[in-house]
């Protein structure tokens, strides 16, 4: 093969009437074109196997970031479904709470009704604010407010007049209690005096020996602020 590229070289330079001592020089040009055309090969092969990689890379790019956008889509609903989630369960156990919260006031609403109105049997009309028929939520307010009534009374000495049963008669007497439940009487006119017991709402007036007269008609004059406070001794029928 080399031979016959050397004959044509010199074929090649005779026609073109080159001496034959040039033939070499003729040989190393042609194997430069053999190399350059190598080379334009070589660069053609590199760059259609570059821009096929590049096709593939772009067509990869195109395919992640399709599927980035899909997962931050999904991302996007899963936390907008979650928090719906969050907001409907917040909701569910507020409302349980509410609920929770509604049935022991309820439930305190009932005790303290029956309670007070237990009580209110055992103290002198008027101790108490009238308790409302029912014992609801609406009512509770009504309650508390008979309920601190109670607790002033539970401190407190009072005199205010009642009608109480003496011997089986009504009779309007003035009323020394303490804790609003039970106490001593003084009879309006200041003569007689005696012991005073509630009982299921009733008042009920004792008499008491003469000699104690005097004693209850000061401790009344000082619960009025008529007398100047003292300790004194009063019958054993008190409290």
């Amino acid at each position: 093969m080399r031979r016959a590229l050397q004959r044509a070289a010199v074929i090649g330079a005779l026609a073109v009437g080159l001496p034959a001592g040039e033939l070499s020089l003729a040989e190393r040009a042609l194997a430069q074109l053999r190399i350059a055309d190598q080379q334009r090969a070589e660069l053609a092969r590199e760059r259609a196997a570059w821009q096929s990689e590049r096709q593939r890379l772009e067509a990869m790019l195109a395919t992640l970031t399709a599927e980035n956008e899909r997962l931050a889509a999904a991302l996007t609903e899963a936390r907008q479904a979650h928090a719906a989630a969050l907001a409907r369960a917040v909701d569910r156990s507020a409302a349980e709470q509410l609920d929770d919260a509604e049935r022991r006031l309820q439930a305190a609403a009932a005790q303290l009704h029956a309670a007070l109105s237990t009580l209110a049997g055992r103290l002198l009309p008027g101790t108490l604010p009238p308790l409302p028929a029912s014992a609801s939520l609406a009512d509770l307010e009504r309650l508390l407010e008979a309920l601190a009534a109670a607790e002033r009374a539970a401190s407190a000495l009072r005199v205010c007049v009642v009608v109480g049963e003496r011997a089986g008669q009504p009779e309007a007497v003035k009323a020394l209690s303490v804790s609003g439940a039970a106490g001593w009487w003084l009879s309006l006119d200041g003569t007689r005096a005696g012991c005073l017991r509630i009982r299921e709402g009733r008042v009920l007036l004792t008499d008491c020996d003469p000699e104690w007269y005097p004693a209850i008609r000061e401790a009344v004059a000082q619960a009025e602020g008529r007398a100047p406070a003292r300790v004194l001794l009063l019958p054993d029928g008190g409290p």
